[in-house]
């Protein structure tokens, strides 16, 4: 059999080169990010670390495939640069298959990580106990950052443990309140006690 012509070979072993390098770029992202999300949910959400983990170790398989299949160019060994492409084709409809799974099931995993998100968040925002200390502080970073509130809309803290013992109006807390550009609240009497919503984010769905 003969082997693919060179020009080929080349561009998708560049392709691939790119292609591992964004991938494990990407999975080292989400380790990252990975702690804030265990923050906002109180849990450790498995899929989404062994989902990193598994583009980290996707990425480096294809990185290094593509590094052989280099030397194989350079040295123009047809048993390297056959069984190369052959292991880069494996790996493209492996991934391939999973990003068709990615898009197939991606609402219902926003709509599964939601529910838990906001069970934590009636659960444990403003709790006395110190992991919802933790759980709190990052509900707070994320409304303020992101101008946002709770994870789909303001409703979300309809009888939380904030709402059940707190005296205002309004179920959501001062981080869902709209700020000015210098990052003070607006009118937080208005936004906590009030049935005028224009001075929150508790229409913005996230």
């Amino acid at each position: 059999m003969d082997p693919p012509p060179r020009c080929f070979v080349i561009v998708l072993f560049l392709l691939f080169l790119g292609g591992s390098i964004a991938l494990f770029g990407v999975s080292v992202w989400v380790l990252i990010k990975y702690e804030a999300v265990q923050n906002l949910v109180a849990s450790t959400p498995t899929l989404l670390e062994d989902s990193a983990f598994c583009g980290i170790t996707a990425g480096i398989v294809a990185f290094l495939t593509a590094i052989w299949g280099a030397c194989g160019i350079r040295r123009n060994n047809k048993f390297i640069l056959s069984v190369s492409v052959a292991g880069l084709f494996m790996t493209a409809c492996i991934e391939f298959v999973v990003l068709i799974m990615a898009f197939l099931f991606v609402g219902q995993f926003d709509q599964q990580y939601g529910s838990i998100a906001t069970a934590s968040l009636k659960r444990h925002y403003r709790c006395t106990t110190a992991a919802a200390a933790t759980v709190t502080s990052a509900w707070d970073d994320l409304q303020t950052t992101n101008h946002c509130c709770g994870f789909f809309n303001g409703t979300d803290y309809v009888e939380s443990f904030y709402d059940l013992t707190t005296s205002h109006l309004q179920p959501w807390p001062f981080s869902c309140c709209l700020t000015s550009e210098s990052g003070t609240i607006v009118n937080m009497a208005t936004c906590l006690d009030s049935e005028n919503t224009s001075y929150t984010h508790a229409n913005t769905v996230t």
